[in-house]
């Protein structure tokens, strides 16, 4: 089974529940069965919504009033512009379900219900594990570098 089989496990998923620790960000989906299968990502991230970027991991080291002048410490829950755009916008894809998804180049897009789009994007040339697809069970499905 090649992994764009192994992600087609998410066609059909809701998603439940998008956080962060640090710099990884994790995904949670809901199957038909009420199994969960996770994402974690450690690498560009970014929502749209028609288009247009409503959450991006490039705004994790931005601090929710950047100045310029800020010092904040970034790896605090909810002191981030990342943790403002992802509770502000958490309404608008909370359940709703995957509808697509391609896979090119190691990089993963899932498009979502009403326009809203999840790209995981591989950013750098080093090889590392950069993003995970895993059940609830612990069953690595993917490992991504």
């Amino acid at each position: 089974m090649d992994n764009l089989e192994k992600i087609n496990v998410l066609n059909g998923c809701d998603l439940h529940n998008i956080k962060r620790t640090l710099d990884l960000i994790m995904f949670e989906f809901i199957a038909n069965n009420e199994s969960k299968i996770y994402i974690n990502a450690q690498c560009f991230v970014r929502i749209k919504r028609s288009n247009r970027v409503i959450v991006s991991t490039d705004d994790l080291y931005r601090s929710i009033n950047d100045n310029g002048e800020e010092v904040f410490d970034w790896t605090e829950p909810d002191s981030s512009l990342f943790d403002d755009c992802l509770q502000k916008h958490s309404k608008l894809f909370k359940g709703l379900k995957v509808i697509d998804i391609s896979f090119s180049d190691n990089d993963l897009v899932l498009n979502l219900q009403d326009d809203m789009k999840i790209e995981i994007l591989i950013d750098t040339t080093f090889i590392e594990e950069k993003y995970r697809l895993f059940t609830d069970h612990k069953t690595i499905l993917i490992v991504n570098s």
